[in-house]
């Protein structure tokens, strides 16, 4: 009886074994003889520069669906886009939307004989990377009601540098820019003074270990109204409290082939955008291959001087200057398009930052509190794609905010540039009251890009 117990047992045990070894086998089938490989959705959809892992499952012969861990990839299953300019994928499942479309994204066994897609779709939402439809609030402030260089004069553009300090641009006497440097909400502690360079309807500051460089348009020419237009060139020059340069003194210059150019840069993601005011060319460069150019002498006619104001020459000069400069010409750009403009609202500065290009538009009212001012930002990548559409800029649409905040009582607040900076978004008005005295104010929104 004994015996026959210890055959039943080791019977029993050897069954269970066994079936305990074919339950092992079949979990472990799909990762080692898998019938099919899928994605866990068929579709995703993420807004613009969103980035998400997507899961894998494989499958056994009995149809039983096993996850594949895609941070490790054992099997080397090949992953790929077939519009990567909106939507890429590494061979670890990251997905990163770049851009509004739709793209199919498929995985593949090495030998092709496993293989699946999913469709991605890629939406914008003007909410989740620049947040200008926010009312006004205290926490947009960044900057209230700053004192520049001149309180008569409108502030045609501003920059913020990594301290968070404001640069501003004004023009006065028509062919003198300040440029002036302050603390947010704070009356400015210097400035500098750049005769006939232009407009200075934008420009960027870039700091070199203790030094802050200008990037800014250059060798304008006075037009028959007095004003100065028509730079054709970009000029960096060395920010110093208390100089005055002349267009002719700058010894870093390029030129850019058309004229009425505004310029901005991008150090850290090596970019260099200009933008043409007359035609609406954006054209952007690689700036270390503008920095390698060979400089060479390029004729650029002028005229300038003669004003009855003009402290620093009362004669008109009708000349052309021989300029020393890297010719942008011989570059081929890595992105160009035409912005449009749209009906009488003017264009009030731009931005480059990323690969991602910030337009800003705007007019005041007519500082008598009977309508708001207007302000709206585009946002397009360096082809021209836009990203996110015109929107309003909706902090300056409550003009009795704008009182209560103490930034305007007639709400006159015209647009005059745009920034990324730190990871936020800024956005310069020239503000004014009733007591007729421009200031400069900024506001600040939310970080632009999450990855």
């Amino acid at each position: 009886m004994k015996k026959n117990s210890f055959i039943l047992v080791a019977i029993c045990l050897q069954t269970i074994c066994g079936c305990g070894k074919e339950i092992r086998e079949n979990a472990m089938e799909p990762l080692s003889i898998p019938a099919g490989v899928g994605f866990d959705q068929q579709s995703y959809t993420l807004m613009l520069r969103d980035t998400s892992a997507v899961g894998v499952h494989l499958l056994n012969h009995q149809g039983r669906s096993v996850p594949y861990d895609l941070s490790q990839n054992q099997k080397g299953y090949l992953l790929s886009s077939d519009n990567k300019s909106v939507a890429s994928i590494d061979q670890q499942g990251h997905l990163v939307a770049n851009a509004p479309g739709r793209a199919s994204i498929s995985i593949k066994s090495k030998d092709g004989t496993l293989r699946a897609n999913a469709t991605i779709e890629v939406t914008c939402d003007s909410q989740s990377t620049t947040g200008i439809i926010q009312p006004l609030s205290e926490k947009l402030i960044y900057s209230k009601n700053a004192r520049i260089r001149t309180t008569s004069a409108v502030m045609q553009s501003f920059d913020v540098d990594t301290a968070g300090n404001l640069y501003y641009a004004q023009l006065n006497r028509k062919y003198r820019a300040y440029v002036s440097y302050g603390a947010p909400g704070s009356k400015y502690t210097q400035v500098m003074t750049l005769n006939y360079f232009g407009h200075v309807s934008n420009f960027t500051v870039e700091q070199a270990g203790d030094d802050r460089y200008i990037w800014v348009d250059n060798y304008s020419s006075k037009n028959s109204k007095g004003d100065y237009w028509g730079s054709p060139v970009i000029s960096r020059v060395k920010f110093e409290n208390g100089k005055t340069v002349n267009s002719w003194e700058t010894t870093d210059s390029y030129y850019c082939g058309i004229s009425n150019i505004s310029v901005a840069v991008d150090v850290a993601h090596d970019m260099l955008t200009i933008l043409g005011i007359s035609t609406g060319d954006v054209i952007t460069y690689r700036l270390s291959d503008a920095r390698r150019l060979s400089e060479k002498t390029i004729p650029v006619h002028v005229v300038y001087g003669g004003e009855s104001n003009n402290v620093d020459d009362a004669m008109e000069h009708d000349t052309t200057f021989n300029v020393i400069a890297r010719d942008l010409r011989q570059l081929t750009p890595i992105g160009q398009f035409v912005s449009e403009r749209i009906g009488d609202v003017s264009w009030q500065g731009f931005e480059i930052n990323n690969g991602i290009f910030y337009q800003a538009e705007g007019n005041a009212n007519d500082n008598d509190g009977k309508t708001p001012s207007v302000a709206y930002l585009t946002v397009r990548d360096i082809s021209g794609n836009v990203l996110e559409k015109r929107t309003s800029i909706a902090a300056i649409s409550d003009m009795d905010a704008l009182n209560e905040y103490g930034i305007t009582d007639t709400g006159s607040m015209e647009a005059e540039g745009v920034k990324v900076r730190n990871g936020q978004l800024f956005i310069g008005f020239c503000s004014k009251g009733s007591d007729d005295v421009h200031t400069a104010t900024v506001f600040k929104y939310r970080p632009v890009r999450r990855r």
